[in-house]
């Protein structure tokens, strides 16, 4: 009996080794330049379609949650100081996340698109922009409570 759960055991790891193994390999392939021709992204790969939907799936159900369980910015405004620190508190937090989320798609070449009509090759981090368009009308909303 003890023998028979040894085997398994090394079985398990030994699965667990090919799986770390697999992952390795992945993550070296992910890092490998010839994958992405001249920064390119392909975006009929379904791999980068699933990281973009993914990732604008969660910061969208993060933001939800956020501001679906705290109080209204008018409820806000007429309450005592502490509660409107902890409202610009969860608004600070949710630009936070809102921000590292998209800190970190810069530096993947899925959001540089090439401007056309420009005499130099000009890439533009497409994800910078949407930050700042979706972050700043957040942060002023801190003004008003």
């Amino acid at each position: 009996m003890a023998v028979s759960n040894n085997n398994v055991i090394e079985g398990q790891l030994a699965d667990a080794l090919s799986t770390i193994q697999d992952v390795l390999g992945n993550l070296r392939r992910l890092q490998t330049v010839q994958d992405c021709p001249e920064g390119k992204v392909d975006l009929e790969d379904p791999h980068n379609i699933a990281q973009i939907v993914q990732g604008a799936g969660f910061i969208a159900l993060a933001m939800w949650l956020i501001f679906a369980n705290n109080s209204k910015v008018a409820v806000a405004q007429k309450a005592p100081l502490e509660q409107r620190h902890a409202v610009c508190a969860t608004i600070s937090t949710a630009v936070a996340l809102f921000s590292g989320f998209f800190n970190i798609l810069q530096l993947t070449a899925i959001d540089d698109f090439d401007l056309p009509g420009r005499a130099s090759a000009f890439s533009l981090n497409l994800s910078r922009p949407v930050e700042w368009i979706a972050t700043c009308p957040i942060m002023q909303l801190k003004l008003v409570v």
